[in-house]
């Protein structure tokens, strides 16, 4: 994403004119605006903008309020981050709460939206590249996850690799794959990341990343390309690698980080899972889910190792749902174009992930009986 020179000169020009009060950047955006591009087209889309737009110029006051692509707008508010988040957060809630209602090919649609938000803060127009960095990077956090606000005070260091989209780049790197040719994904974690925050601190955890995420830069500037899934996660996307190679390569970085770290951080280890297309999936939805579940059997047996994706081995759904539940999933594969099984994967990663990994609760979104903000019908 890149800023414009007319509206980087506008916050200066704001940042000048509140000189004594702290501004904080935000930049939101629409989740997975793209696929809803996809399938509904533009019009439709341009009537999301527009709604996102109205509530933030509702709820926000902003000096400033421009619109960016991908479905993202870029604001500057004259108040505190911890003050800006409370305001935010009632711009996510309105925007769940939200139905838009429209008619496609004589079928009635109500779809609803969420939106992911990255901010920071801007104490000086002399420090508005470095905020403007840090609210890519916060934003591309909160994007990876979905329905989520992130704040970092953090100061920005270009030694962290970070991606403002790791869905699109490995669809991109899976479309531009030769026929035959595997492409491989290593997921970094380090392991017991909230303690090791909690024991040495916000600052020594800051210096534990970047000093991660050079070393993997050193590794796979050339090979692959490197994206943040979180705030301790690092997702490696590695063209024309097999598996085993990409395991090999993981295992060198797993010991070159457990070597080089000192003081404070020794001792710290990372779980690795890794996984290859087409050898564990057939897409890029699938091959996130698989090298998951690797780095997940990394960490459930004790940390410190690399696990390389396994087979799915399924079973039958027919006895742990009701039929009405298998019935509303058939019509909703039906109408996804997907299947039934990928759609409960999905459903449980992500429950799984709420209450194992520590992902935002689902509490920031309003329930459906609550008032619908949008309507619009196009034919």
């Amino acid at each position: 994403m890149i800023f414009n020179h007319s509206m980087i000169s506008d916050l200066k020009a704001a940042a000048t004119a509140h000189s004594e009060h702290t501004i904080t950047l935000v930049l939101l955006g629409v989740d997975e605006f793209d696929a809803f591009l996809r399938e509904y087209g533009y019009p439709l889309g341009d009537q999301v903008l527009k709604h996102v737009e109205s509530v933030c110029s509702e709820e926000l006051d902003p000096l400033l309020l421009e619109p960016q692509s991908g479905g993202c707008f870029l604001v500057a508010l004259p108040e505190e981050d911890s003050v800006a988040q409370i305001d935010l957060e009632r711009v996510c809630h309105r925007i769940a709460g939200s139905r838009l209602r429209f008619t496609v090919d004589g079928q009635q649609i109500a779809h609803s939206m969420t939106i992911s938000v990255g901010l920071s803060p801007l104490s000086s127009p002399q420090d508005l590249q470095s905020a403007l960095n840090q609210v890519l990077w916060t934003y591309g956090e909160a994007s990876g996850t979905g329905n989520v606000i992130r704040a970092s005070k953090a100061p920005f260091s270009p030694s962290t690799p970070h991606s403002l989209s790791t869905k699109a780049t490995l669809r991109e790197a899976l479309l531009a794959a030769p026929p035959d040719s595997p492409v491989s994904v290593i997921q970094f974690d380090i392991d017991d990341f909230s303690k090791v925050m909690e024991a040495t601190g916000r600052e020594q955890t800051d210096i534990l990343l970047n000093h991660v995420g050079k070393i993997l830069r050193d590794a796979f500037a050339e090979s692959g390309t490197i994206c943040d899934r979180r705030s301790d996660e690092f997702l490696v996307i590695l063209p024309g690698i097999r598996a085993e190679d990409a395991a090999f390569e993981a295992e060198i970085i797993r010991r070159a980080v457990a070597d080089s770290v000192e003081g404070a951080l020794q001792g710290i280890s990372l779980s690795i899972g890794v996984a290859a297309y087409p050898l564990n999936a057939v897409d890029g939805r699938s091959l996130l889910r698989k090298v998951r579940e690797a780095r997940y059997a990394s960490r459930m047996a004790g940390g410190a190792r690399v696990s390389v994706a396994e087979a799915d081995q399924m079973v039958t759904k027919t006895s742990h749902f009701s039929k009405i539940q298998l019935k509303r999933l058939g019509s909703l594969a039906k109408r996804l174009e997907r299947s039934e099984a990928d759609l409960l994967r999905e459903g449980l990663d992500a429950m799984l992930e709420v209450y194992d990994d520590g992902a935002p609760s689902s509490d920031a979104i309003v329930p459906d009986d609550q008032p619908e903000g949008i309507h619009s019908n196009i034919r």
